[in-house]
């Protein structure tokens, strides 16, 4: 085992927990909705936009979300299927 996967398995938790974050915001079904910038995120997540967009920014970083143009933000394929309220 390489000291990569070594560390890929430490830190494993923060993915987790990013995408856990994600799903009890509703981020994604907010991005569906078509909020794309943090302030906008932050007001229909109730949440404060600075915890937002570094929510957004991790969850850009491991592929679930994309980057457009700064600062919108577009679902991924795999993102898209996380959507947490109504239909799938």
């Amino acid at each position: 085992m390489s000291l990569a996967s070594v560390i890929d398995l430490f830190l494993a938790y923060q993915r987790t927990a990013a995408v856990k974050a994600g799903v009890e915001l509703d981020v994604f079904t907010a991005i569906a909705e078509g909020v794309d910038s943090a302030g906008g995120l932050a007001v229909r997540c109730q949440a404060e936009e600075r915890g937002v967009r570094i929510l957004c920014d991790y969850l850009t970083v491991v592929g679930l979300l994309r980057m457009l143009s700064p600062p919108t933000r577009q679902r991924s394929w795999i993102g898209a299927r996380l959507r947490t309220s109504g239909r799938w």
